[in-house]
C-alpha cells in the first residue's frame, strides 16, 4: 500500500511539473507571437466618432501649421475649440448651439490676455482689455 502511494505522489509531482512547463511555454509563446505594440501613434488628423459615426472631436493640424482640438456637438456644430494661433498664441473659442462663436480667450503673442463675449449676430458686448 506505501509503494502504491509513494508512486502516486511521484505520479502527481510529475504531473504537476508537467502542467507548469506547459503553461510557461504557453506564456513565453504568447508573449513572443503577439504583435509588438507601438508606444507612439503619429497622424495629422484624428477623428473621434459616436455610436452613429458622427465626428464628435477632432486633433488636427490646421493649414497655417498649428493644432486645433475642436468638440462637436450631436449636431455636427462645433461647441468648442482649442488652437495655437500663427503667432504660437493660444485661444479658446466656445460656440453656442448654433454652432456660433459666443466667447473667446487668446493670449497673444505678446503676452497679453484678451477675453471676449459675443452676443447672437456675433458682436462684441464685453472685452477685457
Amino acid at each position: 500500500m506505501m509503494e502504491f502511494l509513494s508512486s502516486l505522489v511521484v505520479l502527481y509531482v510529475i504531473g504537476c511539473i508537467l502542467g507548469f512547463l506547459i503553461a510557461a511555454g504557453a506564456l513565453v509563446w504568447f508573449v513572443l507571437a503577439r504583435p509588438k505594440r507601438k508606444e507612439v501613434v503619429r497622424a495629422q488628423q484624428f477623428e473621434l466618432v459616436d455610436s452613429q459615426g458622427k465626428v464628435r472631436a477632432l486633433l488636427a493640424m490646421l493649414p497655417d501649421g498649428g493644432p486645433i482640438l475642436a468638440l462637436y456637438d450631436k449636431g455636427g456644430k462645433a461647441a468648442a475649440n482649442l488652437s495655437l494661433l500663427p503667432g504660437e498664441s493660444p485661444m479658446l473659442a466656445l460656440h453656442d448651439s448654433g454652432g456660433k462663436t459666443r466667447a473667446l480667450l487668446n493670449v497673444r503673442p505678446d503676452g497679453s490676455p484678451m477675453l471676449a463675449l459675443f452676443d447672437r449676430e456675433g458682436k462684441v458686448i464685453w472685452q477685457a482689455p
